[in-house]
């Protein structure tokens, strides 16, 4: 005799619920955007009398990814250009303003990558720190862009200053 029990949709809880991707099974993982360990339950429900759900727990440690700056920086270019694309980052203020500070925000993201790619880490640094001043949400100085995108562009080029840090010793 032969039984089929039906799999719901499994789901996952825990506290880091809402920071986790699960994906499907095409190969891929479970991710998260936080590093350390990480615990959560996967819930599997199904139509059996006896066991209608499972519970599994589990454990993981995230850890970041070493990516050498240039890809980095250019990574966050790429990002920059299709999220403007896209509509989810845009230049502050009125009229011609709003694209004069973007096209703005755009050519310092640009001067840090001349800076970095001629050796001028430093340099690099402290243009990535100025550019981050003008996406930060802070009032002074005033942003230059803002948008859905935001939020992930400041955290890419905190990211990038620290892994060019990392590669001047520091």
């Amino acid at each position: 005799m032969l039984f089929v029990i039906a799999l719901n949709a499994p789901s996952l809880s825990g506290p880091i619920e809402r920071s986790m991707v699960v994906t499907g099974d095409d190969g891929g993982g479970t991710s998260t955007e936080a590093e350390g360990t990480h615990s959560a339950t996967l819930v599997i429900n199904s139509d059996d009398p006896d066991e209608g759900c499972i519970e599994v727990g589990l454990t993981a440690t995230a850890v970041a990814p070493e990516v050498p700056a240039d890809e980095q920086i250019g990574d966050a270019r790429d990002f920059m250009d299709e999220v403007i694309a896209d509509g989810e980052l845009v230049g502050t203020g009125d009229g011609y303003s709003s694209d004069n500070r973007l096209n703005a925000f755009e050519t310092t993201l640009q001067s840090a990558t001349d800076q970095y790619e001629g050796g001028d880490r430093a340099g690099a640094i402290g243009t990535l720190n100025a550019l981050y001043k003008k996406c930060d949400g802070e009032p002074k100085p005033p942003d230059h862009v803002t948008g859905d995108a935001a939020a992930e562009l400041r955290t890419r080029i905190l990211w990038l200053i620290g892994v060019i840090e990392e590669e001047m010793g520091g």
